[in-house]
């Protein structure tokens, strides 16, 4: 019988799950594959039994140089695995050196659970806050992510060992990422409901944590907030924003599937002699 990976991940605005997607599509080349998303594990919407699996990957976004909490949750509750192969993934808006160590407590926690981590790979995705990406860049960044996790599952599939062991910068860096989840809790008291609002309930459905309800003909928001901004760009009518932290927030929206399947994007703005911010990502594209 072939053997079966899980691909476990945990999306905000839909970047891993497009990352997630690519890989699993990838990997199917070698081995049978079951994806999930972490919420419905952990609101029992599907069975997930992880001993039925010769490997797991998880992935997810990184928040405040780390994972959500929501995979940390998820992690937690995994029972000791007998040094079952496990790989890692992240997304983030950029190359950072705070970003490249991101997977260390996840690892971490895995390896404490009996997981044999073996390989983590980062991929560069559109901003989906703050600063919005030229859309030719943001097709480019969809490109390179469908075209590395082609080479991730390979590299999986041959067994070979990718994995940074760093130890002094994620401890140096640990208080930032504790000063963060303080702030978390600060997003949902600065959203705003709009009148354009229909009630159509599509920001509790989507809410990872169900941190959402509909009370006296009112959305709110409760304290426990992941930060994904999955609400805001979940919602048809755009009625979601927020007070102090509006800028943050695209006028226009977030939808990471539009990017990819616009076939009159080109996706080649970024070249080897690129200026200006987008250099950024000239290692990342062509020299990786």
């Amino acid at each position: 019988m072939p053997e079966t990976t899980a691909i476990v991940y945990f999306s905000g605005t839909g970047n891993t799950e497009a990352v997630a997607g690519f890989i699993e599509n990838s990997i199917k080349r070698y081995f049978n594959v079951e994806a999930f998303k972490i919420e419905d594990i952990t609101k029992r919407k599907v069975d997930f039994d992880f001993k039925k699996f010769h490997m797991i990957g998880i992935g997810y976004p990184i928040y405040g140089f780390n994972a959500p909490r929501i995979v940390f949750d998820f992690i937690e509750h995994l029972p000791v695995s007998k040094m079952i192969n496990a790989f890692v993934f992240s997304t983030c808006a950029g190359p950072l050196y705070f970003n490249d160590i991101a997977s260390y407590k996840v690892k971490r926690l895995l390896e404490s659970k009996g997981f044999n981590v073996f390989y983590e790979r980062q991929f560069y995705m559109p901003a989906n806050i703050a600063l919005k990406y030229n859309d030719e860049v943001s097709k480019q960044l969809c490109n390179a992510a469908a075209d590395k996790s082609k080479i991730m599952a390979e590299e999986i599939s041959n067994k070979l060992v990718r994995s940074r062991r760093d130890k002094i910068g994620p401890m140096l860096i640990s208080w930032l990422y504790a000063i963060e989840k303080r702030a978390w809790k600060m997003i949902p008291k600065d959203f705003l409901v709009l009148e354009t609002c229909t009630k159509c309930k599509k920001c509790i459905q989507a809410c990872p944590l169900d941190n959402i309800s509909l009370s006296q003909n009112k959305i709110s928001f409760g304290d426990n907030c992941l930060a994904c901004y999955r609400c805001v760009y979940s919602c048809p009518a755009r009625a979601i924003t927020a007070k102090k932290y509006k800028f943050a927030i695209f006028k226009d929206g977030y939808d990471i599937k539009q990017i990819i399947n616009n076939d009159n994007l080109k996706g080649n703005f970024i070249t080897e002699k690129t200026r200006g911010y987008y250099k950024i990502f000239r290692n990342y594209l062509f020299k990786e």
